[in-house]
């Protein structure tokens, strides 16, 4: 029977579990981990590129406006085992297995507001790691804009992922994804069709080394919701009116 034909209040599973309730993946939280030389370099390349001065992109911030102007996650990398197909004597065959194969891309999708340049500071952090222009990385210690020796370590971060249940405060899922740096440059997507663009948004593709899920990620992100719904809860009843 179709899900829509089911009577969800009075069927269950099992006795042991909850009423069916159909996973809703549409309450998520994003959190940007990113250390304050890379920070630095990202804005002086957004600089650079776009004669701007991007303050509010400082390593106290920074991460903070990347998570808060992130509208969705896109796509999200997942694992294939490989099976190795073995043929025996008589011609049994049988299998084993094999390596994983794990996507390396996540895509994010931002909302470009004025005076929150997020299209100035993800190009910026693609040039920093290769220049559109030259096609080589600004790091360098003699770099004008970042000087800091080549290495991977200057110009990586990490980010959590999570889902939430529709209370807004309980984590379903939560990844921690390595080695994470911008592969898009944006400036292409400046569009002016006003018939079809409500706003600018942007999807960004990400590269990432590796990601874990495990009981220790859900406790870190469990931990920063309720920091967020904590903080939240005090300014909603504290607000003067």
């Amino acid at each position: 029977m179709a899900w829509e034909g089911r009577n969800i209040f009075n069927k269950r599973f099992n006795s042991e579990l909850n009423h069916e309730d159909a996973y809703v993946g549409g309450y998520f939280g994003i959190s940007f981990i990113i250390k304050s030389e890379v920070l630095q370099a990202i804005s002086k390349s957004a600089d650079s590129e776009a004669g701007t001065n991007l303050k509010a992109w400082d390593a106290s911030n920074g991460p903070k406006m990347l998570s808060t102007l992130c509208e969705g996650v896109t796509t999200v990398p997942g694992g294939t085992l490989n099976v190795v197909d073995i043929t025996s004597m008589g011609g049994a065959k049988w299998g084993a297995p094999g390596s994983i194969d794990f996507g390396d891309q996540i895509t994010l999708k931002f909302r470009e507001l004025s005076g929150m340049p997020v299209r100035k500071f993800i190009t910026g952090w693609t040039n920093l790691v290769r220049n559109t222009n030259m096609g080589v990385s600004e790091l360098h210690s003699q770099s004008p804009i970042a000087p800091m020796n080549y290495t991977k370590t200057n110009f990586e971060s990490e980010l959590l992922y999570w889902t939430l249940k529709p209370n807004g405060k309980t984590v379903e899922f939560a990844a921690s994804y390595h080695g994470v740096y911008s592969m898009s440059d944006l400036s292409s997507q400046i569009t002016t069709d006003y018939e079809t663009v409500d706003g600018q948004t942007f999807d960004v593709n990400f590269h990432i080394d590796d990601m874990r899920w495990d009981h220790r990620t859900v406790a870190t992100c469990q931990g920063l919701v309720d920091q967020f719904y904590s903080n939240a809860e005090s300014a909603y009843y504290t607000h003067s009116r």
